[in-house]
C-alpha cells in the first residue's frame, strides 16, 4: 500500500521512518490518512469533540462525543421508539438505551474503583519484596550486631551507672534495690 503525498511515494522499505513519520503526520487532515471512522467502527457520533472521536468514561467529561456500543438488531427497534413519546418506553427499555450510550452510571464512575484490592495486592507484595530484600541484606552483607546494643549489656552499663552514684544522697541511685537488683515501687 503506498500513500501519494506532494509526490513523495511513501512505502514502508523504500522510504526511512523519520520520513515516512513526518510525512504521514502531515497528511493527516487530508481524507485518504483519515483513521477516525476504522478506529470508532459503526457507533453513532452523537456530539463535538476536542481532537479527536473516542469513547472516555469520565466526570470532567460526562457526555463522550460517540455512544458506547454499535447499535444491532436488538437496540435497533428501541431507538425507533426513542424518537417518539419517551413515556411509551418502559424503564428496562430506558435502561438499555442508556447501556448502549454509556459504560458506566454516575454512581459507578463516583464509586469506589472496582480495581482495589489489586492494587491493595501489589502494595503487599511490593512491601514484602522490599522487606526480603532488607532481611537479606541484614543476614548476608552487614556484620554482625554490636554487642552494645544487647540488652545485656545496657542493663549492665545503667547498673555500673546506678553503683557509681550509690554514695549519692539523690538522683536515680536512690530509686533503685541494689539487693532485687530492680527498680524500687
Amino acid at each position: 500500500m503506498a500513500l501519494v503525498r506532494s509526490s513523495i511515494i511513501v512505502q514502508s522499505k523504500s522510504t526511512p521512518h523519520i520520513v515516512r513519520h513526518a510525512i504521514l503526520l502531515s497528511a493527516k487532515h487530508h481524507n485518504e490518512y483519515c483513521w477516525q471512522k476504522q478506529r470508532i467502527g459503526q457507533r453513532e457520533i452523537v456530539g463535538p469533540s476536542s481532537g479527536g472521536y473516542h469513547f472516555i468514561d469520565s466526570t470532567d467529561r460526562p457526555y463522550p462525543p460517540l455512544r458506547f456500543r454499535a447499535d444491532d438488531e436488538i437496540i435497533k427497534p428501541i431507538r425507533e421508539k426513542e424518537k417518539g413519546d419517551w413515556k411509551n418506553l418502559t424503564i428496562e427499555e430506558k435502561k438499555l438505551l442508556y447501556r448502549y450510550s454509556f459504560r458506566r452510571t454516575q454512581a459507578e464512575l463516583l464509586g469506589w474503583n472496582v480495581y482495589w484490592k489489586m492494587y491493595f495486592a501489589y502494595t503487599l507484595i511490593w512491601i514484602s519484596i522490599g522487606l526480603g530484600v532488607v532481611g537479606l541484606l541484614k543476614h548476608f552483607s552487614y556484620p554482625p550486631q554490636v554487642p552494645t546494643l544487647s540488652d545485656e549489656w545496657k542493663h549492665a552499663a545503667m547498673r555500673k551507672i546506678l553503683v557509681l552514684e550509690k554514695p549519692l544522697p539523690e538522683g536515680a541511685a536512690t530509686l533503685y534495690d541494689f539487693k532485687n537488683d530492680r527498680w524500687k515501687d
